[in-house]
């Protein structure tokens, strides 16, 4: 294989020339596997590649063996740069590729279409059902958490607009008189610096209350500048992208029943009356996550 003339004059014009049929490469983080063959003549960026097999290589079949993994593996390992690591001619062009008759390449490549197709159809057919099985899930615990369990039971104006009606026999309160917010750290004054507990940083949180509690940190670590909780308080992200996303989660199987997490968290201690689960539901419900987006503050949206 070897690089398209035009890609030379790129260097200098920052727009490279390419032709139908090129395999397409990006040099800018090979990791992201960025390789498609061009469908028309065209003018694309000088981070890209044009690949123009020559008469032993396909270009369908180049185009499959740039994207598998023992071709991946080498492109990486000799990336340069670390803000943005990138794979240089030289490099690309000394990689060492088993190269089959044509006969062949054009059978595997046209295997191949048919089979990624195939895979590719299931995908999306899976991924539309994941979007509906979503939707239903959120409506769902909307409807129970607003409306209860029984569709027949009488209902009334709860007076609040994004609640709506609600059962008559429910009562109406703000969230500050069922939920301790923020609980102190004074409650650990009894424990030692060196008992260890578990430690949330942001991407542990889950979208349907899962927790990754494998990080592991000491109280007198964590104590000053991280958020405290523990066993059975409820969390809830408070930055724009994670509140609306539903992050958040009961705190559950705390190492030592405490836990510390990113300062982008509102805990929140349930009352006597109010179980933990009743407010975590509330606080992923789509009408709360709505009302609790439209009254953001900031630029960051808190």
């Amino acid at each position: 294989m070897e690089v398209s003339a035009a890609e030379a004059q790129g260097a200098e014009s920052g727009k490279v020339l390419f032709n139908t049929g090129d395999v397409l490469y990006s040099k800018i983080r090979p990791n992201l596997h960025k390789v498609c063959l061009a469908p028309f003549d065209g003018i694309c960026s000088s981070d890209i590649y044009p690949i123009v097999p020559n008469a032993q290589m396909a270009a369908c079949y180049q185009h499959y063996i740039m994207l598998s993994t023992g071709f991946h593996q080498l492109t990486v390992l000799d990336v340069i740069g670390a803000t943005i690591p990138r794979i240089d001619h030289d490099s690309l062009m000394h990689i060492t590729l088993a190269v089959p008759p044509l006969a062949e390449q054009y059978a595997s490549a046209g295997f191949l279409d048919r089979e990624t197709a195939r895979i590719d159809a299931r995908i999306d057919k899976y991924e539309r059902l994941n979007a509906l099985l979503r939707e239903k899930r959120v409506a769902v615990i909307s409807e129970a958490v607003s409306k209860g369990l029984d569709p027949a039971t009488p209902l009334k104006d709860s007076g609040a607009e994004w609640l709506g009606m609600i059962p008559a026999h429910w009562e109406v309160k703000r969230l500050r008189h069922v939920v301790k917010t923020g609980p102190t750290k004074s409650e650990l004054r009894n424990k030692s610096d060196e008992i260890e507990v578990s430690f949330l940083p942001m991407p542990a949180i889950g979208e349907k209350g899962e927790l990754d509690l494998s990080e592991v940190k000491h109280v007198g670590d964590v104590y000053d500048g991280y958020t405290y909780f523990s066993e059975n308080d409820v969390i809830v992200a408070k930055i724009t992208a994670c509140f609306e996303n539903g992050k958040g989660a009961i705190a559950k199987r705390l190492l030592n029943g405490i836990g510390f997490g990113t300062t982008e968290l509102y805990v929140l201690r349930p009352g006597p009356d109010t179980h933990s689960y009743f407010i975590y539901y509330l606080t992923v419900s789509s009408r709360f996550r709505s009302v609790g987006t439209v009254n953001m503050q900031g630029a960051a949206g808190h």
